[in-house]
């Protein structure tokens, strides 16, 4: 059996605040996982691929969550305001099962 494919995430704080990291994290721990979605780079993720996310720029910095893709990626409006009507940006959706 061949293992699934392995993608690593960016999250940068100094240009994305994640409002609701403390809210996903008590879920992660009391409910074992939670859903998301995510930019990515990568038009080949596809889901069962693992995901693992590091945080960059301000410390503590390093890889924080993992977790597994559950759609194909897709197109939607970027999440960057500025750059919203330029081109669209590309997500997947997920479930966190570290965070």
């Amino acid at each position: 059996m061949t293992p699934n494919p392995a993608y690593l995430l960016t999250w940068n704080p100094e240009r994305w605040a994640w409002t609701e990291l403390a809210d996903q994290v008590a879920m992660v721990r009391d409910e074992g996982g939670v859903e998301d979605s995510w930019s990515v780079g990568s038009r080949q993720i596809a889901p069962g691929d693992r995901l693992y996310l590091i945080r960059l720029e301000r410390p503590p910095r390093g890889i924080m969550a993992s977790g597994v893709a559950t759609s194909e990626v897709y197109a939607a409006p970027h999440w960057d305001e500025r750059r919203e009507g330029l081109r669209p940006a590309h997500y997947v959706d997920l479930r966190w099962d570290a965070l």
